[in-house]
Protein backbone atom coordinates (compact mmCIF):
# COMPACT_ATOMS: atom_id res chain seq x y z
CA UNK A 1 0.00 0.00 0.00
CA UNK A 2 1.29 3.59 -0.67
CA UNK A 3 1.97 5.78 2.35
CA UNK A 4 0.53 8.74 0.02
CA UNK A 5 -2.58 10.54 1.87
CA UNK A 6 -6.29 8.94 0.23
CA UNK A 7 -7.86 11.76 -1.83
CA UNK A 8 -12.10 11.86 -2.20
CA UNK A 9 -13.98 13.76 -4.01
CA UNK A 10 -15.43 16.73 -1.83
CA UNK A 11 -19.18 16.48 -3.54
CA UNK A 12 -21.19 13.44 -5.20
CA UNK A 13 -20.76 15.83 -8.25
CA UNK A 14 -16.99 15.67 -8.09
CA UNK A 15 -16.67 12.01 -7.69
CA UNK A 16 -18.86 11.49 -10.58
CA UNK A 17 -17.10 13.86 -12.73
CA UNK A 18 -14.07 11.51 -11.44
CA UNK A 19 -15.99 8.45 -12.89
CA UNK A 20 -16.99 9.88 -16.24
CA UNK A 21 -13.03 10.56 -17.29
CA UNK A 22 -11.86 7.23 -15.75
CA UNK A 23 -14.16 5.49 -18.15
CA UNK A 24 -13.68 8.14 -20.93
CA UNK A 25 -10.22 7.52 -20.68
CA UNK A 26 -10.59 3.41 -20.91
CA UNK A 27 -12.85 3.60 -23.42
CA UNK A 28 -10.39 5.95 -25.95
CA UNK A 29 -7.93 3.70 -24.96
CA UNK A 30 -9.42 0.47 -26.17
CA UNK A 31 -10.58 2.06 -28.95
CA UNK A 32 -7.31 3.06 -30.04
CA UNK A 33 -5.84 -0.50 -29.40
CA UNK A 34 -8.62 -2.02 -31.03
CA UNK A 35 -8.18 0.00 -34.16
CA UNK A 36 -4.15 1.12 -34.28
CA UNK A 37 -3.36 -2.88 -35.64
CA UNK A 38 -1.56 -3.73 -38.91
CA UNK A 39 -4.65 -5.31 -40.47
CA UNK A 40 -6.59 -2.30 -40.32
CA UNK A 41 -3.77 -0.13 -42.35
CA UNK A 42 -3.52 -2.60 -44.69
CA UNK A 43 -7.03 -2.63 -45.26
CA UNK A 44 -7.09 1.02 -45.26
CA UNK A 45 -4.52 1.46 -47.66
CA UNK A 46 -5.80 -1.05 -49.89
CA UNK A 47 -9.20 -0.15 -50.11
CA UNK A 48 -8.08 3.04 -51.12
CA UNK A 49 -5.86 2.27 -53.46
CA UNK A 50 -9.04 1.16 -55.43
CA UNK A 51 -11.46 3.68 -54.45
CA UNK A 52 -9.43 6.79 -54.92
CA UNK A 53 -8.07 6.04 -58.45
CA UNK A 54 -11.47 5.17 -59.81
CA UNK A 55 -12.46 8.54 -58.31
CA UNK A 56 -9.39 10.11 -60.22
CA UNK A 57 -7.33 10.89 -56.79
CA UNK A 58 -3.77 10.13 -56.22
CA UNK A 59 -3.07 6.71 -54.89
CA UNK A 60 1.15 7.44 -54.55
CA UNK A 61 1.05 6.37 -50.91
CA UNK A 62 -1.14 3.57 -50.95
CA UNK A 63 1.40 2.37 -54.41
CA UNK A 64 4.41 2.62 -52.39
CA UNK A 65 2.60 0.68 -48.98
CA UNK A 66 1.54 -2.04 -52.11
CA UNK A 67 4.90 -2.32 -53.26
CA UNK A 68 5.96 -2.43 -49.59
CA UNK A 69 4.12 -5.17 -48.29
CA UNK A 70 2.46 -7.18 -51.27
CA UNK A 71 5.16 -7.29 -54.15
CA UNK A 72 5.64 -11.15 -53.16
CA UNK A 73 1.68 -11.55 -54.02
CA UNK A 74 1.51 -8.73 -56.91
CA UNK A 75 3.13 -7.76 -59.67
CA UNK A 76 2.44 -3.97 -59.03
CA UNK A 77 4.05 -3.01 -62.80
CA UNK A 78 0.50 -4.96 -63.89
CA UNK A 79 -1.77 -3.14 -61.35
CA UNK A 80 -1.90 0.64 -62.17
CA UNK A 81 -2.46 -0.52 -66.20
CA UNK A 82 -5.12 -3.30 -64.81
CA UNK A 83 -6.86 -0.31 -62.93
CA UNK A 84 -6.86 1.47 -65.68
CA UNK A 85 -8.78 -1.21 -67.54
CA UNK A 86 -11.27 -1.38 -64.71
CA UNK A 87 -11.99 2.18 -64.56
CA UNK A 88 -13.06 1.86 -68.51
CA UNK A 89 -14.73 -1.20 -67.79
CA UNK A 90 -17.36 0.81 -65.13
CA UNK A 91 -17.35 4.07 -66.53
CA UNK A 92 -19.98 5.39 -65.02
CA UNK A 93 -20.33 3.90 -61.91
CA UNK A 94 -20.99 5.38 -58.73
CA UNK A 95 -18.06 3.52 -56.16
CA UNK A 96 -17.99 4.84 -52.58
CA UNK A 97 -16.90 1.82 -50.73
CA UNK A 98 -14.77 -1.89 -51.54
CA UNK A 99 -18.22 -3.14 -51.30
CA UNK A 100 -18.92 -0.93 -54.83
CA UNK A 101 -16.06 -2.22 -56.36
CA UNK A 102 -17.06 -6.16 -55.84
CA UNK A 103 -20.20 -5.64 -57.25
CA UNK A 104 -18.94 -4.54 -59.90
CA UNK A 105 -15.85 -6.78 -60.32
CA UNK A 106 -18.61 -9.70 -59.88
CA UNK A 107 -20.98 -8.15 -62.87
CA UNK A 108 -18.45 -8.35 -65.62
CA UNK A 109 -17.97 -11.04 -67.75
CA UNK A 110 -15.07 -14.27 -67.10
CA UNK A 111 -12.78 -12.36 -70.14
CA UNK A 112 -12.72 -8.92 -68.92
CA UNK A 113 -11.95 -10.60 -65.14
CA UNK A 114 -9.09 -11.77 -66.65
CA UNK A 115 -7.88 -8.75 -68.15
CA UNK A 116 -7.99 -7.17 -64.46
CA UNK A 117 -6.54 -10.11 -62.39
CA UNK A 118 -4.18 -7.67 -60.32
CA UNK A 119 -7.50 -5.98 -59.10
CA UNK A 120 -9.20 -9.39 -58.52
CA UNK A 121 -6.16 -10.36 -56.30
CA UNK A 122 -6.56 -7.03 -54.52
CA UNK A 123 -10.25 -7.87 -53.74
CA UNK A 124 -8.95 -10.79 -52.68
CA UNK A 125 -6.30 -9.83 -50.50
CA UNK A 126 -9.27 -7.27 -48.56
CA UNK A 127 -12.20 -10.29 -47.98
CA UNK A 128 -8.79 -12.84 -46.35
CA UNK A 129 -8.24 -9.42 -44.40
CA UNK A 130 -8.32 -10.33 -40.81
CA UNK A 131 -10.03 -6.79 -40.65
CA UNK A 132 -12.82 -7.39 -43.11
CA UNK A 133 -14.95 -8.94 -40.31
CA UNK A 134 -14.10 -6.61 -37.55
CA UNK A 135 -15.15 -4.14 -39.53
CA UNK A 136 -18.48 -5.30 -40.64
CA UNK A 137 -19.53 -6.22 -36.80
Amino acid sequence: MGSGAHLYSQTAEDRHRQTHFEALALIVSVVSERFDQPSFTAYKNLESLLIQFLKDEGVTLQMKFVKENYSDDLSCGYLLPQLEIFKTLIKGKQINCFLDVLKEVKSLCTSQQAMISKVIQICRLLHVNPATGERSF
